[in-house]
């Protein structure tokens, strides 16, 4: 089941593959066409149908270029395009990928007046193109990121950015064309920013351009500089009239306005800004042109139609400035909230490697308690098992120790034995009754000496010392044992035969022994004694003695 459901997603992403191979060779071929044939790229890409990728990569790496198609077509970039390619790019692809989703997706939000966003993104474009030492889409990022500037208010930063721009284009020979925009342009911030020399120093390199379209342009901003830097409104005029009206921006109708009042021709300079205002775009526009025929009313004693349309471009000015401040208010509050993002994010990836160096500590810290326990406990096992070797040794020693003690009483009690056979042997070998009655004599003291209670209780020292307490613990545990069966136990525990035994009790015969020393045994196992087994063993041991007096006897 396993294999079949392999070979299933295995068959099923070669046939996605192959299904897209037609659309990926559509791509590739758009791709040759985007900086020679841009029109002709995005015919092919157009011709594409979205739907018809299988896989996330194929349909983002579509939705890039055909973002840049647009944007070399001059169409704007609609939001359904960039943003699946930028948020796919966004940590995956190559640099050069994942630099062009940043770079249209900043294009993007710039035509949706978000310019703060746009900085930001442009910024993180220009990492990328920058570690794969591309000068020209570098220059483009860094125009772009003027022109946020330049939307925003902030001239300075602008200007800034026009001379990266500049520097960059001027690289490529075959970015000639950009170079000298970005010259127009860094032109415009200048003479925006009232640094009229250096606007004047700008155009003055651009003036042995071939191009129409930048002559054009550079005619007008130096008829502006004209009027503003050296007071002389008829060149103002001769300029703008080599410039094509479809060229000219609010800033121009207002500035030839003002120089045809300089001149004396309200009529004309009338003609001019009303031109202006059928050719303003949005309030802001309206506001530019507001605030220079202001000044022209102002000049004509009209103080009143001056301070409406003073007051009228003061107040748009006013709710652009807000805007922007707004903007800025908004893109610090999220540059915080990022910043403060990125440290948590930081924090808690120190966090993480503190924890985890903490667990390779503790994890190093167990291996070695567990060494240390493992090795200590190998070491008890030794010293256990040659504590249990010493013991074993000594118990055997303790056995052998006792039992040539008991051997030493054995043949003590045995000897006196072999003296009363002595006494009887010569008894009967003597031939004077005087002698017999001597002997005879000995032979009644040596059997009345064995029957004293002095002999039974130095019998019982001797086996308690060398024997365990023996008959001290037998009296404790078992008190039906007393008196002569008690006796006759300690002459067994001594290990002596029967026919001693019998000799020493003047017992009638042997087997009357063995009838008492069942009985014992039957009393030690019913008085469930401790030390029963103990008891049991020693009224079967037979020492040497014992033995070999058996023996003699048995002979």
């Amino acid at each position: 089941m396993r294999i079949k459901q392999n070979c299933l997603v295995f068959l099923l992403f070669f046939f996605c593959s192959c299904c897209n191979n037609y659309e990926n060779r559509i791509i590739e071929q758009a791709i040759a066409y985007l900086d020679n044939k841009p029109d002709s790229s995005l015919i092919l890409l157009e011709s594409i149908n979205p739907s018809s990728f299988y896989l996330h990569k194929d349909k983002a790496r579509y939705n890039l270029y055909l973002s840049v198609a647009l944007d070399k077509n001059l169409f704007e970039i609609p939001d359904s395009v960039i943003t699946p390619a930028v948020k796919f790019f966004s940590n995956r692809g190559s640099k050069e990928e994942r630099m062009l989703a940043l770079y249209h997706y900043g294009l993007f939000q710039n035509n949706n007046y978000e310019y703060s966003k746009a900085i930001v993104t442009f910024e993180k474009a220009a990492e990328l193109a920058n570690s794969l030492n591309d000068t020209h889409y570098l220059g483009l990022i860094y125009r772009n990121m003027a022109n946020s500037f330049s939307m925003s208010n902030n001239i300075q930063s602008a200007i800034h950015y026009r001379e990266k721009e500049l520097q960059h284009f001027s690289i490529d020979p075959s970015d000639s064309l950009f170079h000298l925009c970005a010259q127009y342009s860094l032109a415009v911030e200048y003479n925006t920013n009232k640094e009229y020399q250096k606007a004047h120093a700008t155009l003055e390199e651009m003036k042995d351009s071939l191009n129409s379209l930048i002559k054009d342009y550079r005619h007008a901003l130096m008829a502006d500089i004209e009027l503003r830097l050296n007071d002389n409104p008829r060149a103002c005029i001769n300029m703008y009239k080599r410039v094509p009206e479809e060229y000219w921006n609010m800033f121009d109708y207002g500035c030839c306005g003002m120089a045809y009042e300089l001149i004396g021709q309200t009529d004309s300079s009338d003609l001019m800004y009303s031109e202006g205002y059928k050719a303003c775009y949005d309030e802001a526009d309206s506001a530019t042109l507001d605030y220079s025929k202001s000044r022209v009313l102002f000049d004509r004693g009209e103080f009143k139609n001056a301070y409406l349309l003073l007051s009228h471009s003061t107040k748009i000015q006013d709710s652009l400035t807000r805007a922007t401040l707004s903007e800025s208010v908004s893109s610090a509050q999220r540059d915080f909230f990022m910043s403060e993002a990125a440290f948590q994010k930081q924090r808690a990836h120190s966090a993480r490697i503190r924890i985890y160096c903490l667990m390779a500590l503790f994890l190093l810290l167990m291996a070695l308690v567990y060494a240390k326990v493992t090795r200590v406990n190998k070491e008890k096992d030794h010293r256990l098992k040659e504590l249990m070797a010493q013991q074993a040794i000594s118990e055997r020693d303790i056995y052998r120790l006792r039992n040539d003690r008991l051997s030493l009483i054995s043949s003590y009690y045995s000897e006196k034995i072999r003296r009363i056979d002595r006494l009887s042997n010569d008894y009967y070998m003597s031939d004077s009754e005087h002698q017999k009655e001597i002997v005879f004599k000995q032979f009644k003291d040596s059997l009345k000496e064995l029957n004293k209670q002095d002999f039974y209780d130095s019998l019982e020292k001797d086996l308690n010392k060398y024997n365990h307490s023996i008959v001290s613990r037998l009296r404790e545990q078992v008190t039906s044992i007393r008196g002569r069966s008690l006796n006759i136990t300690m002459l067994f525990f001594a290990g002596l035969s029967y026919e001693t035994i019998a000799i020493i009790t003047q017992s009638p015969s042997v087997n009357s022994l063995r009838v008492l020393k069942n009985r014992v045994k039957t009393s030690i196992m019913k008085s469930a004694a401790k030390d029963a087994d103990f008891f049991l063993e020693m009224l079967e041991v037979k020492t040497p003695a014992g033995k070999n007096k058996t023996n003699e006897k048995q002979s």
